[in-house]
């Protein structure tokens, strides 16, 4: 997002805090996924509102939902093809009630745009008697796209790829009369993964194409990104975590019961069919996958939501193992009460107050007398401040991330204050009052609504504070 605000506000270069993948000497993410995500709004702003930032804001938000309605629709067509062991629209109604698709599902994550492909991948080669070369190239696409928006989408589509893959040799070996080991199986097999190859090709080297071009030189994102995160100490800049953060943690704040669902029902041996047994691999493949890597994040898990609907949705209507409908009901009602209280967590309260803060920050440069003063902005354990939002006050402003100079020291930022006329930092009250190295600081500003900070460690008292720092130099 910051990425694409750059660009509708026309800022002088480095004047945005920009994402760790645009400024770690090589582009490491792809600039495509970006222009989907964020691009088309703030273009249809650029153009017919002058650069308005909130009304960009309004249509960015506007443009998620209508993606989020389509992530619905691929849903319902998955959901229809499996007809036999799934109701669409009883999993069209979880969906619809779930904190991901309401809340996480309208944000501009990577994730979403990683889902959505997944979701179309699905509906490419998922469950068909056979996929066509024009399926094939298609899917190809999707991969080459998937890859290039995040490095994991392999991990989510191996599945789906290898049961594609089984259908056309099953489809082969059917059309020559049972023979297993001919040559016109093996012709239609390469000719379904050249046709893969191929469209994987037309995506990978458009955005290939666009990235050099955009960065100034030649770069392969996906790349960049894998070296980068291949190196321990670049991810304990971004947070370490147990191997088994992923199934124990992250699977359950995102999908709630659906979990610990599709587990009983694979223990208790009531996945049978072809197609739950490929969706049970399509989700315990990547979450095994994903547990290897010591950086875990729950949002990593979201494209694993369409096919948990498919496998617990049920569940959640009636069970017939248990020949009651007591346990659907009280699973139901868990349901709602869960996404209701983390629709309310991370869709509201978390991180709630560091929009209106930047906006404050940026108020008060600009009351600030002469014009010319420089102002400094600290986030302390808050997401990246969007600093996008400094609107017109943005070339006066040096903005700092607490967090990134951890390595260094923690007061390593506090050197940097004296060279600005007024330093203000954002975060909560205990972190940037309490300790040893806050004399002098006052707060400006306070934060009145619920603030949830997981780094803090739950709500917390957000506010602004101007430290006496400044201006020493």
């Amino acid at each position: 997002m910051q990425v694409a605000a750059d660009r509708l506000l026309e800022s002088m270069e480095n004047s945005l805090e920009m994402p760790w993948e645009y400024v770690s000497g090589s582009l490491a993410r792809s600039f495509l996924p970006v222009e989907v995500m964020c691009g088309v709004p703030f273009a249809i702003a650029r153009v017919g509102f002058a650069s308005d930032l909130s009304t960009a804001l309004f249509l960015l938000k506007m443009w998620m939902f209508l993606l989020s309605i389509l992530g619905d629709l691929l849903v319902v067509i998955i959901a229809k093809r499996f007809s036999e062991v799934v109701n669409w629209r009883w999993v069209l109604v979880v969906r619809s009630t779930s904190w991901a698709s309401v809340v996480f599902a309208t944000r501009t994550f990577s994730n979403v745009l990683e889902a959505l492909l997944l979701d179309a991948l699905m509906v490419v080669w998922l469950g068909k008697d056979r996929v066509s070369l024009q399926g094939a190239f298609v899917g190809g696409v999707l991969i080459g796209l998937g890859f290039f928006a995040r490095i994991t989408f392999p991990a989510f589509g191996a599945v789906i790829g290898l049961d594609a893959l089984r259908t056309e040799i099953l489809h082969a070996v059917k059309k020559e009369g049972g023979e297993l080991v001919s040559k016109r199986v093996f012709i239609h097999v390469v000719k379904f993964s050249a046709m893969v190859a191929c469209g994987m090709f037309v995506a990978m080297a458009t955005q290939i194409a666009i990235d050099s071009r955009l960065n100034g030189r030649f770069v392969v994102a996906p790349i960049a990104n894998v070296m980068y995160n291949i190196k321990p100490s670049n991810l304990e800049k971004h947070g370490l975590h147990p191997i088994w953060t992923h199934a124990i943690v992250n699977l359950q704040i995102l999908f709630g019961p659906l979990g610990p669902i599709a587990l009983f029902r694979l223990l208790t041996h009531q996945i049978k069919t072809r197609i739950e047994i490929t969706l049970a691999a399509a989700v315990l493949v990547p979450l095994g996958l994903l547990s290897l890597f010591p950086h875990q994040e729950f949002r990593f898990l979201f494209p694993l939501f369409t096919p948990l609907l498919l496998l617990g949705a049920q569940s959640l209507r009636q069970d017939t193992s248990l020949k009651t409908r007591i346990v659907p009901r009280i699973l139901f009602a868990v349901w709602i009460v869960f996404n209701l209280a983390l629709g309310w967590l991370m869709g509201t309260a978390h991180q709630a107050g560091v929009t209106e803060g930047v906006q404050i920050a940026a108020k008060m440069c600009r009351d600030a007398s002469p014009s010319s003063k420089r102002c400094c902005l600290v986030g302390r354990k808050v997401y990246m401040l969007p600093t996008y939002l400094l609107g017109d006050q943005i070339d006066r402003f040096k903005v700092m991330d607490q967090q990134r100079h951890d390595h260094e020291g923690s007061n390593h930022y506090e050197d940097r204050l004296g060279n600005c006329d007024i330093a203000l930092i954002l975060g909560p009250a205990q972190d940037v009052l309490n300790g040893n190295d806050n004399g002098g600081r006052r707060v400006v500003w306070r934060y009145e609504g619920f603030h949830f900070n997981s780094e803090a460690g739950g709500l917390v008292d957000l506010v602004i504070v101007k430290s006496s720092s400044a201006g020493r130099s």
